[in-house]
Order: structure tokens, then C-alpha cells, then sequence
């Protein structure tokens, strides 16, 4: 049996309608658990979601002078696992609504040239969730926590 070119049209025209539909919905879903980042005139900020409020955590260009300095191909002044160690013992002063919270993402971000940090991201156990948090981690150690006073 053969299909007539009218339905053929048909056929095409709702599965380009179908593809739009779902590229447009994951696009909103990556959105909505896309870590903003602005810059602001001291550097940036990153923005994290609690309690359906928006708190932020500037990185500060103090902090990163006072940090050790760091070159690709060399080892990283501050490991991983101890970036994502101390982000965790700075979370719980963000109060109860992030108890229980899990580590999701560490990401090693350049302020400018030769200066580097991590954000490290926790989420809710719950999946999906559109919450999140972001500390900055510097290679000192110190941790900034967001707040909702930006």
C-alpha cells in the first residue's frame, strides 16, 4: 500500500513539529538546571536556588590573590576531593533546607589569567529537582557560601 505524497507531507511536517517540541523542552530543562553565572565588576558570581530563593557567591578577588597560584600541567594546589571536602563542611551553614544534600558537580572555573577555583554543587536527593547550591572553593581552601543578600 502506498502512502500518497500529501500524507508524506503530513508525516514529515508533525515529526519536525514532534523534534521542535522536544528540543524546545530539553532546552527548558537545561535551563532550568543551568548554573547561572554573571560577571559583576569585582568578578563573578554564581547563583544557586534554595527554597525557591536565588542566592549568590561572588568570587572574590582578594581570596583568589591570596590563594597558590596554579599552570595547567601542574598539580593542583588544592585536590579535588579536598575542594569537594570542604564545600561540604561549609553546607550546613546554609541552614536545614539543604540537609541531606549531595555532591553533584565539581568544576574547576579561571577567574582571569593563571586564576583558578572551584564551584562545587550540591543538590537535593530528590530527582528532578530545580534546586541547587554553588560554593566556591580557592586553592586555599577557603570556601564562599552563597547568601541571599546580592
Amino acid at each position: 500500500m502506498a502512502i500518497s505524497s500529501a500524507r508524506w507531507i503530513v508525516v514529515i511536517g508533525a515529526v519536525i513539529v514532534a523534534g521542535f517540541a522536544a528540543g524546545l523542552v530539553a532546552w527548558q530543562l537545561t535551563e532550568a538546571f543551568h548554573h547561572p553565572v554573571t560577571m559583576i565588576s569585582s568578578g563573578s558570581a554564581w547563583y544557586s536556588r534554595i527554597g525557591g530563593k536565588r542566592l549568590t557567591a561572588e568570587v572574590s578577588e582578594k581570596e583568589l590573590a591570596a590563594a597558590p597560584q596554579w599552570t595547567p600541567n601542574t598539580p593542583l594546589p588544592l585536590r579535588a576531593e579536598d575542594a569537594i571536602l570542604r564545600a561540604k563542611e561549609a553546607l550546613p551553614t546554609l541552614g536545614q533546607s539543604v540537609e541531606g544534600w549531595s555532591f553533584s558537580e565539581l568544576t574547576l572555573r579561571e577567574e582571569s589569567s593563571q586564576q583558578f577555583f572551584y564551584t562545587v554543587t550540591f543538590r537535593p536527593q530528590a530527582v528532578p529537582s530545580t534546586e541547587w547550591v554553588q560554593l566556591v572553593v580557592y586553592f586555599s581552601g577557603k570556601v564562599t557560601v552563597p547568601d541571599a543578600s546580592k
